[in-house]
């Protein structure tokens, strides 16, 4: 039998440069074609999907700096452009074009005023779509920043099949509905960490690392968890 762990959180990062957007769009969809192949959750095309048709990519929030003016829309028609080609380039020619998959591959693009809000929203519907009605709770929203309060990622967790161990920073991470990556010069903005977040999550490094890098270290550290990804099990 083919097991599904626990879901992925929804995935926010903040970016500026449409350079790290590919990146971003080429590791989650990496990810969605490494991990959980064999999953009845699995569309035919081989992307990892839950049961509304969804992949890691249409579960993610690119948030953009605050910019006035022309340049705002400027803005936003680059990174739309860089989707697109993403979709001409990696995924038409995987999946063929024009049959109705790319709402699969595409993050939501939002600028930082109005993050907060669409990160909220999208923690809601990810609830509604639960099979079972949920009570109101507080969404576990995590920073992978540092700070004062930061749990350390340690890379000395561990899994077995039968009980998985894992550290308080990689728990605190499964049971995440999202996780936040801030701007690489500034972190995790001020109106999002004050609004939204309630832990904190940092890697060790002798120097900065890159919002890619430290997605990546984060999804691999939650596919050894099994967090959306599945296992056969006996």
């Amino acid at each position: 039998l083919i097991e599904t762990h626990q879901k992925m959180p929804i995935i926010v990062a903040c970016i500026e440069k449409v350079a790290n957007l590919h990146r971003i769009l080429m590791l989650c969809h990496d990810y969605d074609k490494i991990h959980c192949h064999n999953s009845n959750s699995n569309s035919s095309d081989g992307s990892i999907q839950n049961e509304h048709g969804q992949s890691m990519l249409s579960n993610a929030i690119v948030i953009l700096p605050n910019i006035t003016g022309d340049q705002k829309g400027q803005t936003l028609r680059e990174f739309d452009n860089a989707i697109d080609h993403f979709h001409k380039v990696i995924i038409d020619p995987e999946k063929g074009s024009g049959d109705g998959h790319s709402h699969r591959y595409r993050p939501t693009l939002v600028y930082e005023e109005h993050a907060a809000e669409k990160i909220s929203v999208m923690i809601e519907q990810c609830q509604s779509h639960s099979n079972h009605a949920l009570p109101p709770f507080q969404p576990s929203i995590v920073g992978i920043d540092l700070h004062p309060d930061a749990l350390t990622l340690h890379g000395d967790y561990a899994t077995t099949s039968q009980n998985q161990t894992v550290s308080p920073a990689l728990q605190k991470m499964r049971g995440a509905d999202a996780i936040v990556f801030g701007y690489e010069s500034t972190g995790i903005p001020e109106t999002i960490a004050d609004q939204l977040l309630n832990s904190w999550v940092q890697i060790p490094s002798r120097s900065s690392i890159n919002v890619v890098a430290a997605m990546s270290i984060v999804l691999d550290a939650l596919m050894a968890a099994g967090v959306g990804s599945c296992t056969n099990s006996t």
